[in-house]
Parts: C-alpha cells; sequence; structure tokens
C-alpha cells in the first residue's frame, strides 16, 4: 500500500519528479527566453530564406484578404509572391495573415506563432510515453537547438 501512495505522489504532470519537473520548466523558460529574444528584429537572423518566404507569402495573403487594400501595394506583394517557389502548404503563413487583419501588419507575428508550436512540440516530446532518458535528451534540443545554431 505504502508503495502504491509514495508513487502516486511523486509523479506530478507529464509523470516526472519534482527534481525533474524543476529541471523541465527551467528548460522551458530558457527556451521561451531565448525564442523572445529580438522578438521584433527584422527576420534575418535564423533560416533568413524561409523567415522571408514566409513573410511574403503572409503579406500577400493580407493583402488579398484585406477589403481596402492600396492597389499598388496588393500588386507588388502579389509579384513578390510569384517568385516564391511552393515547399509546403501555407498554414502558418495564413494563421499569420488573419492575425494580421487585427494587429495590422507586424513581422513579429509569425514568430509568437512559431515560439508557441514549438513549445507546444516540446511539451509533446516531453510526455510520458516518450522513454525518460530519450525524453530528457531530446526535450532540450527540441526547444533550443534552433536558437543555438545561428551564427
Amino acid at each position: 500500500m505504502k508503495k502504491h501512495l509514495k508513487k502516486h505522489l511523486t509523479l506530478p504532470p507529464f509523470g516526472l519528479r519534482p527534481v525533474e519537473l524543476a529541471i523541465f520548466l527551467a528548460v522551458l523558460l530558457l527556451g521561451l527566453f531565448l525564442r523572445f529574444t529580438d522578438l521584433t528584429d527584422p527576420p534575418l537572423d535564423f533560416h533568413p530564406m524561409r523567415q522571408l518566404r514566409g513573410a511574403i507569402l503572409a503579406r500577400n495573403m493580407y493583402y488579398q484578404m484585406l477589403p481596402d487594400a492600396d492597389p499598388v501595394l496588393a500588386q507588388k506583394a502579389f509579384e513578390a509572391r510569384g517568385i516564391i517557389e511552393r515547399q509546403e502548404p501555407p498554414v502558418l503563413e495564413r494563421i499569420v495573415a488573419i492575425t494580421y487583419l487585427v494587429t495590422g501588419e507586424r513581422l513579429w507575428v509569425a514568430r509568437i506563432y512559431s515560439i508557441a508550436f514549438w513549445t507546444i512540440a516540446g511539451l509533446d516530446v516531453a510526455r510520458p510515453r516518450t522513454p525518460p532518458c530519450r525524453s530528457a535528451k531530446a526535450w532540450p534540443s527540441c526547444v533550443e537547438l534552433p536558437v543555438t545554431r545561428q551564427g
């Protein structure tokens, strides 16, 4: 009976012990801090071609949806879209374009969505179904590796 009770008390969220949970939260906060650093800078720091491609696609979608768009700007956005090759479905870009309708055209909006999706992916890696050793090594890499590989 005591073994069952002890096991139940030492397994908080994600099946982690208190020390593991503290490390997990520290890694999460470090990853979020690294990703939010320089949030409003132009998208030229990490994978600039990919970030600029996404910005061009989102801008084109934004001007297509904007009812009172300046025709000259809309035409320029359409022409810029023409030079981008299709790589994958533009799901993130569509979400960003819809958000632009509310916030106006702000490049950092895409970064916030990207941070949210990376964090959700990291939380998924840390789930108990993943063997603990693999999870402990993979999760920090998932959270911080894209930031640390700049240069």
